[in-house]
């Protein structure tokens, strides 16, 4: 059979349209598994094997198209069917509706791409970030100056650093919740590691002198040995203090960018005050020790450094936090009001100045759940910061909290765990993670995980 005899005949077998048809599909197959799959944050092999098998199939599907033909009476061996009572010419009118149904479904594909793309991010936005390969925890910066005043310092730049790091969506940061337990403790990197199911750690040390701050950050691998990767050190007069926590986190980012590309974090590059950043630093140190007397005299210094500066939105977020913070130690609801109202003041004037600060969408989430009682705003507003911020443990609290109010228990008790997970050393966390178990009715694992709680904290009373 000469070349041109050949082609007639794939043409009259209707192997070329096969071809066409088949391409098409695949395309579509491999193009919809690429957008579901990264959504819901599975493996990258799930997607390599579906692009094999269709790759492997293609080849098969010309031989069949080829050797076989589709008759009223039945799949037969194109050989064995005469051409004058072969239906090739009613199946290439078949494969042409294929093909032409196909490409309207490409057509509008690509015209809603971007859109399917933005849906399945809204709703699966903490997907690949629970799925993150990769996690760390900046443990304390240790203070190793005369001046044990700075202590505030230390403990605000270990903070910032580890706020820039959270905001990737590829890798999990422990919160400082967890991270601030292990200062002061002489306790081995690999012990610690175990304890956070960590890859790497990030510690650090703060040297202050008369005008000027140094800190000395290295990062660490513990596993299989331990193995300091990197190391640095910064120099910086004190009101260039918040561009120093900038060029830490990015040069971290940049060291372990297999998984965080040096892109991901985008700092803000805020233009404040320095004095109004010492006095934010300071607020931030004392609403951490939540203690009544502490959160009160935090919102003085979070006050005295708007004043000085008015344009720096993480004062103001942070000064919401403060306000709805007071309220756990208020049984007057009347003063409970008082305050909720300043923390929706405060986390609006943050977001007018930055509407990219995430912390400031979960503050307002928080209030509207718990003063207001609007689950669906509060959801709302919960997503929106986690997709900004999607290590920020109380956000998926939020989450877990709305979907216990709508019956929803098994999302409750993923976005509970994956809050644990961020946040494993905070025995409140991981006692509503037991609260959602008994909620669902599962009173053993609920059992086991009040247990794990008290081995831990064992003179925590609730639990």
């Amino acid at each position: 059979m000469n070349l041109k005899k050949y082609i007639a005949e794939l043409k009259r077998r209707n192997v070329f349209k096969a071809a066409f048809a088949y391409l098409i599909m695949a395309w579509l197959v491999i193009q919809v598994s690429a957008i579901v799959l990264s959504g819901f944050g599975a493996p990258a092999y799930v997607f390599k094997i579906i692009v094999y098998v269709i790759c492997i199939g293609f080849p098969f599907w010309l031989i069949f198209a080829w050797v076989y033909e589709i008759t009223p009476e039945g799949l037969k061996k194109t050989d064995d069917v005469d051409q004058k009572t072969s239906i090739t010419p009613h199946t290439k009118r078949r494969l042409n509706k294929v093909i032409i149904a196909s490409l309207l479904i490409v057509i509008i594909f690509l015209l809603f791409n971007q859109s399917w793309i933005s849906s399945l991010k809204n709703t699966k936005f903490s997907m690949a970030n629970k799925n993150a390969e990769k996690s760390i925890v900046v443990l304390p910066f240790l203070n190793i100056s005369n001046n044990g005043n700075q202590e505030f310092l230390a403990d605000g730049i270990t903070e910032a650093i580890n706020l820039e790091l959270a905001k990737s969506d590829s890798l999990r940061v422990i919160s400082r919740t967890s991270s601030m337990t292990y200062k002061g403790k002489s306790k081995l990197i690999p012990e610690i590691a175990k304890e956070l199911k960590v890859d790497y750690l990030l510690e650090g040390s703060v040297l202050f002198d008369a005008d000027s701050i140094r800190v000395m950050v290295q990062l660490i691998e513990p596993f299989p040995k331990e193995k300091h990767i990197w190391s640095n050190s910064y120099n910086e007069k004190f009101e260039n203090t918040i561009q120093l926590v900038e060029n830490v986190s990015s040069e971290i980012a940049s060291e372990i960018n297999k998984v965080v590309l040096p892109n991901k974090l985008k700092p803000q590059n805020y233009k404040v005050d320095s004095k109004a950043y010492d006095l934010y630093l300071r607020g931030r140190y004392l609403m951490n020790q939540e203690t009544f007397k502490s959160v009160n005299s935090s919102i003085e210094y979070l006050n005295k450094s708007i004043k000085l500066d008015s344009g720096y939105a993480p004062a103001y977020a942070t000064l919401a936090e403060a306000y709805i913070s007071l309220n756990r130690f208020n049984t007057d609801y009347s003063k409970k009001q008082i305050n909720a109202n300043k923390g929706r003041e405060a986390v609006s004037k943050a977001l007018s100045l930055d509407n990219s600060l995430g912390s400031a969408y979960i503050t307002r989430g928080k209030i509207i759940g718990k003063c207001d009682w609007n689950w669906d705003e509060m959801k709302i507003m919960a997503e929106k910061g986690l997709k900004l911020n999607p290590n920020n443990s109380i956000g998926h609290l939020l989450l877990s909290d709305y979907y216990l109010i709508k019956h929803k228990y098994n999302k409750a008790i993923d976005e509970a765990l994956f809050a644990e997970k961020l946040d494993p050393l905070n025995p409140i966390i991981g006692s509503l993670v037991a609260e959602c178990y008994y909620i669902n009715n599962d009173y053993e694992k609920s059992i086991k995980q009040y247990e794990k709680v008290i081995e831990f904290f064992p003179d925590y009373g609730f639990a």
